[in-house]
């Protein structure tokens, strides 16, 4: 190697680390042009950076410019994506060597972000072809920067989802406190119409760095009428992970949560929750010691998993009192109005709910949760309620499910399952339910009034129902009910005041009430019911005791609320002033009439009249009954009876 040609080399290199030297003190001032030019077509987007810029190699990579502005898609209007006034960066040396991304410092005088999209594959963040990915899938070739200290001037923040309609908002700022760097937040928008607010204030909240253990978070927000509070601590804001803190959210239905992506609650009356929640990796567990709902007081120990497609909600929610007129509105009923208020009618005059279930909120998780209850009311002064009720719900596909239904009722019990299976979307859901009641003390569970200290009825009751139907609401299901309702009451009794009021008998219901006899003893009480297509019909019901046998023929419409019965009392004995007629029951399930069938009493008084023209005493010969011959005890005696009266009346 000759002199000159080292002597040349000497001269380049001495050159190049003085222009490095240079280029280092005046912090790269000409590459400020390069590098915007470069994200430009890297990006697709016109990236501006504006002097002073600044860049230096030392103990961390440093880069700072007057401002940076990085264009929105043409379809988003003039105003930049991403506009910044004044901010600094300094990033680890590592960052550039395959490791994670370290950023000791960002600091950012004034900024204002425009993130809006208008459809799946039209965002301003999006700066490459649209990819629709799996729900809950995490992008894991870009790890979120581990970020140490921040320092915000003003930062705006305008949100326009159409995909969601939610339309928001935002101010961020930094200040300094005892804490350390507090983040300040305040936002205000609109979610599906609804109006949104929350405000924020966290210390060291958007350092990422595993070191600071202290990251208080304080929440307050609200979606219309739902408010929602959070105070505790978060490890990492971009990840939502580490959470840590006491919540609380009420508002006038659990529903409203349902716009939250991944999240199935029912509709509900106003509610309370209050409790702890954490997360830890993609598991968030709620343990809340507070649940009131309505008239309801419930506590809940749940996760929920968001790996899984879809998500998982598991645990176990107990309750010491929870009211059945409270889960009204998940089945779209009407709730229980408040006091002073009217029930709101129902349209064309029905009772059973038609409102539609939202099907595709089914699909949106799955769940897995076991209900220990250890009173159900059943929301009537007339029936005591249910006690220590278990059941497990399972929610999967779609197909939901309450499951190994058991439950102590009055010295009896209940058994069975509900299931409403709607895997397919655009399909009919497929309803099903089989319940089961054993020995039911019917004196204890009627928790009616007692005539001269006797109950209105006694026994014990055993029964079942098993039915299946297809519908998107409660009303579309009964509409297309097929099944069977079978039920017996052994060792009854029955008030005489009933009896006798039933049947119209003047004598008797005077004399119980005054000589308050003995409740009747019940010789036999079945019912036996099929469904059809939505139409009930009188197979088999009566109530058979010494004195009178009462029958019921005739068919309740469920499809179109209609009722058509006649309740026939036969009486055994003689009763002077018998003025024994069918009752019928009639007309729609909001108007119902209860009327004496007049043809038969008509036919008695007419009959009275005539008598009185020979002697006025005879008169009343046409009003007495002597009662049909005995026919022996049981139930077999009593159903050949009914079936003779039925076809002697026609």
């Amino acid at each position: 190697m000759s002199r000159n040609f080292r002597s040349s080399l000497f001269v380049l290199i001495l050159l190049l680390l003085v222009g490095v030297v240079v280029s280092e003190l005046l912090g790269w001032r000409y590459l400020r042009s390069p590098i915007a030019t470069f994200a430009s077509s890297a990006l697709n987007r016109e990236v501006q950076i504006d002097p002073p810029f600044r860049l230096h190699f030392r103990s961390t990579i440093q880069i700072s410019a007057g401002g940076l502005s990085i264009a929105a898609p043409e379809w988003a209007g003039e105003k930049p994506f991403l506009s910044l006034k004044t901010f600094e960066i300094r990033a680890a040396w590592k960052s550039l060597f395959g490791g994670p991304v370290s950023l000791p410092l960002v600091a950012i005088d004034k900024g204002e972000v425009r993130l809006i999209r208008s459809s799946l594959d039209k965002a301003t963040w999006q700066f490459t072809d649209y990819k629709e990915a799996a729900p809950n899938e995490v992008d894991k070739s870009l790890p979120l920067p581990v970020v140490k200290k921040v320092e915000l001037g003003l930062i705006k923040i305008v949100l326009g989802d159409n995909v969601n309609d939610l339309r928001l908002n935002i101010v961020a700022h930094t200040s300094e406190s005892s804490d350390g760097k507090v983040l300040s937040i305040i936002a205000d928008g609109s979610l599906r119409n609804d109006p949104v607010t929350a405000e924020i204030e966290a210390s060291n909240i958007l350092s990422t760095d595993a070191g600071d253990s202290t990251k208080l978070f304080r929440v307050k927000s609200s979606l219309g009428e739902t408010k929602f509070f959070f105070t505790g601590s978060v490890e990492n804001l971009f990840a939502a992970d580490g959470i840590k803190g006491q919540v609380r959210a009420e508002g006038p239905s659990l529903g409203v949560m349902t716009a939250i992506p991944g999240v199935t609650l029912p509709a509900t009356p106003p509610y309370l929750l209050e409790g702890d929640i954490t997360r830890e990796g993609q598991v968030v567990t709620l343990k809340l010691e507070t649940v009131k709902i309505g008239h309801s007081d419930l506590s809940a120990n749940l996760k929920f998993d968001v790996q899984p497609e879809p998500p998982m909600l598991s645990g176990n929610i107990n309750a010491k009192k929870l009211v059945l007129q409270d889960l009204a509105p998940s089945v779209g009923a009407k709730p229980e109005p408040k006091k002073g208020k009217r029930k709101p009618s129902t349209p064309g005059g029905r009772v059973l709910p038609a409102k539609e279930f939202d099907i595709p909120s089914l699909h949106a998780m799955d769940a897995d949760i076991r209900l220990d209850i250890d009173k159900l009311d059943l929301g009537t002064n007339a029936l005591l309620p249910l006690q220590a009720l278990a059941t497990q719900l399972v929610l999967k596909d779609g197909r939901l499910a309450l499951n190994d239904i058991e439950a102590t009722i009055a010295k009896g019990s209940l058994a069975g399952m509900f299931k409403l299976d709607a895997e397919t979307n655009n399909a009919k859901p497929i309803f099903e339910a089989d319940l089961r009641l054993k020995n039911v003390d019917l004196a204890q569970w009627v928790n009616g009034d007692k005539i001269n200290g006797e109950d209105m009825i006694s026994g014990r009751f055993t029964g079942n129902v098993r039915v299946t139907g297809t519908g998107r609401s409660v009303a579309a299901i009964l509409g297309t009910l097929d099944g069977q309702l079978h039920g017996q009451i052994r060792h009854g009794t029955l008030s005489h005041l009933v009896m006798e009021l039933g049947g119209l008998d003047l004598a008797q219901a005077i004399g119980v009430a005054i000589s308050a006899k003995k409740p009747l003893p019940l010789n036999c009480a079945m019912i036996d019911l099929p469904i059809h297509k939505g139409q009930v019909k009188s197979k088999l019901f009566l109530l058979d005791t010494t004195d009178t046998l009462f029958f019921m023929t005739g068919s309740v419409a469920l499809d179109s609320e209609k009722l058509d019965l006649r309740l026939v009392p036969a009486p055994k004995d003689w009763s002077p002033v018998s003025l024994r007629s069918p009752i019928t029951i009639s007309g729609q399930f909001a108007d119902p009439s209860v009327a004496i069938d007049a043809a038969p009493i008509a036919m008695k008084i007419l009959g009275g009249l005539a008598l009185a023209a020979i002697t006025p005493a005879a008169a009343i010969l046409a009003l007495v009954d002597f009662g049909e011959t005995d026919r022996g005890d049981g139930c077999k005696a009593a159903v050949t009876m009914m079936r003779e009266k039925i076809k002697k009346n026609g």
